[in-house]
């Protein structure tokens, strides 16, 4: 598989495990897309990394997941 040159998104991704994944991915040459529930979270995603795409977003909710992936595909085709 290759990891470089790639749009990636990761939910969950603005602390944690999900920010670490994005990190290493965004610095093998990845374009990042980042969800999450907090903006105040995403924010400081964005901050760490710039150049971070970031997109509020709750995977438990049925209404975000169906917004979230109308934006993915009108925003990163």
């Amino acid at each position: 598989m290759k990891l470089s040159g790639r749009t990636i998104l990761i939910t969950g991704g603005s602390s944690g495990i999900g920010k670490e994944l994005a990190q290493r991915l965004i610095a093998n040459g990845n374009s990042g897309i980042v969800t999450g529930r907090s903006e105040q979270a995403l924010e400081k995603a964005r901050i760490d990394m710039p150049g971070l795409e970031i997109l509020r977003s709750d995977v438990s909710s049925n209404s975000d997941i169906s917004a979230l992936c109308d934006v993915i595909v009108s925003r990163f085709p």
